[in-house]
């Protein structure tokens, strides 16, 4: 008989892309009472993805883009 498996909730990443790259793009992290667990704004993609990767798993993300 297999040990039971603990669920674990996902962190919720909200990602709001700049209208350019000279401005910028906000993230933030929520548990699954909706408590803000962190926030930032950074520059380019490869901030992006450096605090996607740390903001750990399981994640689900969504994403706020302009559309012109």
């Amino acid at each position: 008989m297999e040990a039971p498996t603990r669920r674990v909730s996902p962190i919720h990443v909200g990602l709001d892309l700049a209208w350019s790259r000279t401005h910028r793009s906000g993230l933030a992290a929520v548990d699954r009472t909706g408590r803000v667990l962190d926030s930032t704004t950074v520059l380019d993609d490869d901030e992006i993805l450096a605090w996607i990767d740390a903001a750990g798993e399981p994640l689900v993300l969504g994403i706020d883009a302009p559309v012109v």
